[in-house]
């Protein structure tokens, strides 16, 4: 069993790693702690306004706004996870066909099915979350306890089609062997 790093070792191969990734590969990894800031701006929110519910419920107070929030909230975090849980090649992959082909085959077939399945599902996202989103603008809809526009809410759908097509090209740059089945998933 091997010792673990310290920090030094450990920032030092981490920098060493970041050297040998394309200039594409790093921009992807940057934009990509956009959708991690926004989800974790929303578990936070989540979490605030869930102990606000909570109290008020304890004091006795009604406060309706508590639940659409949280709800809001709670949509925002799926949708930016979805994506982002594409990002190290760990999420379910259609994997169980291929096992059974042989190893160049296989190769081919779970990078073609994974990208082509991943790539066209947030694709859909994107479209018609778009759609969505043009109708709830159009249409100035508002929540029915926060002085929000729906839009608001709506715009998650295709923000997490953009995010997980991102997600998606940085797995197949990063993590291409673990898509491959060659390389076990962390966890």
């Amino acid at each position: 069993m091997s010792e673990p790093r310290d920090s030094a070792e450990q920032s030092a191969a981490l920098t060493a790693h970041r050297r040998r990734l394309s200039a594409p590969t790093r921009w992807l990894q940057r934009i990509n702690h956009l959708p991690d800031a926004l989800a974790t701006v929303a578990v936070a929110m989540l979490i605030v306004s869930v102990a606000v519910q909570v109290a008020s419920r304890w004091l006795g107070i009604s406060s309706a706004w508590t639940e659409e929030a949280t709800r809001y909230f709670f949509i925002w975090l799926v949708f930016l996870g979805m994506g982002i849980g594409f990002r190290d090649a760990s999420s379910a992959r259609v994997s169980m066909f291929v096992l059974f082909l042989p190893q160049p085959l296989r190769r081919f077939l779970a990078v073609g099915l994974y990208s082509v399945a991943s790539v066209g599902f947030f694709a859909f996202l994107l479209v018609q979350g778009s759609g969505l989103l043009i109708r709830q603008f159009n249409s100035g809809q508002t929540a029915t306890a926060l002085p929000m526009p729906m839009w608001i809410v709506g715009l998650a759908v295709p923000v997490a089609g953009v995010v997980g097509i991102l997600a998606v090209t940085e797995s197949l740059l990063v993590h291409r062997r673990r898509i491959e089945g060659e390389e076990e998933t962390e966890g």
